[in-house]
């Protein structure tokens, strides 16, 4: 299982679509979640990815807008649906791996707190449904 956490993790590194993304947090997740004991080494490179998915997952989005964009091919309201699932996974493993794992993250004291600015955000999404 760990070989599978470090193999999804290296996908961080090459170039993702929020889509992508999206599915490489819920694998993540999925595999995270049945080990129970992380090695050093293992928790740094969980540390380092998760923080590069959140860097990446910031960067597309749109200020103006208020909506997440990384490709023509999917709307704007689903790729943001997309970047919210996996902040709110994301943050999820944050807090696990700081309590189980004495992870190096800063704990996570409101929920989408890397998302910046929750409150347009909503109200995007609320006046495009």
């Amino acid at each position: 299982v760990k070989l599978w956490l470090v193999y999804l993790l290296s996908y961080a590194n090459t170039k993702l679509i929020l889509k992508e993304i999206s599915m490489l947090v819920y694998s993540l997740d999925y595999i995270y979640s049945k080990i129970s004991i992380l090695e050093d080494n293992e928790l740094k490179e969980l540390e380092d990815k998760i923080r590069i998915l959140l860097q990446t997952i910031d960067k597309y989005y749109d200020e103006k807008e208020g909506l997440y964009k990384s490709t023509i091919k999917e709307s704007p309201l689903e790729e943001t649906r997309f970047a919210l699932f996996s902040i709110n996974l994301l943050e999820d493993i944050i807090q696990d791996a700081i309590v189980y794992h004495k992870a190096g993250f800063k704990p996570i004291i409101k929920i989408y707190q890397h998302v910046r600015d929750p409150l347009k955000v909503s109200e995007v999404i609320k006046n495009e449904t």
